[in-house]
């Protein structure tokens, strides 16, 4: 009798959401204390942290044969070079953001304005207004990021808070999802 110990496809796509889940949940503390005990500055730690984590991702498809099937054409070097520069202004962007607010109020930001943009984005190139549900959603969403960005006994004020929220924000418009 012999056992495979290789996992089913789906086993191994749910074992790397879960990875990449956890890597992505942690970056941002690791990247605030990377830069307070190095002394690093925001964008420092974004570019190591794109470094490390693009050239790890790389070498993995190398040796997993994941770049075999990788078109080499104009369109796919410039669709790397856009993903590559929205991925440097969102993680320039947000480790702004954590140097002037904290890491959780950054993440909340970025993350709960990214459905706007993305919303927005769709309006735009359907060159259509989105349908009530949407606009309430979106309402919504704003309407709850403005009530827990600005509650009593936060850390920021002033411009320090809205150099934040707006690095933030830019975070969210610069993600490549």
């Amino acid at each position: 009798m012999s056992v495979d110990i290789v996992a089913p496809a789906r086993d191994r796509s749910a074992a790397a959401l879960i990875a990449a889940g956890i890597l992505w949940g942690t970056g941002g503390l690791a990247g605030s204390l990377l830069a307070d005990r190095a002394g690093l500055r925001p964008l420092s730690v974004a570019t190591y942290r794109l470094l490390l984590g693009g050239g790890l991702a790389v070498a993995l498809l190398a040796v997993t044969g994941g770049l075999r099937g990788v078109p080499r054409t104009r369109a796919v070097g410039r669709r790397v070079l856009v993903t590559g520069g929205l991925l440097g202004c969102y993680q320039a962007s947000y480790f702004v953001a954590v140097q002037h607010i904290s890491v959780s109020l950054a993440t909340m930001v970025t993350i709960g304005t990214l459905p706007v943009f993305v919303a927005l984005g769709a309006a735009v190139r359907d060159r259509r207004v989105p349908g009530r549900a949407a606009l309430l959603a979106i309402a919504l969403a704003v309407s709850g990021l403005v009530l827990l960005t600005w509650s009593p006994g936060g850390a920021a004020s002033g411009w320090t808070l809205a150099a934040g929220v707006g690095t933030a924000l830019l975070a969210a418009a610069g993600s490549p999802s």
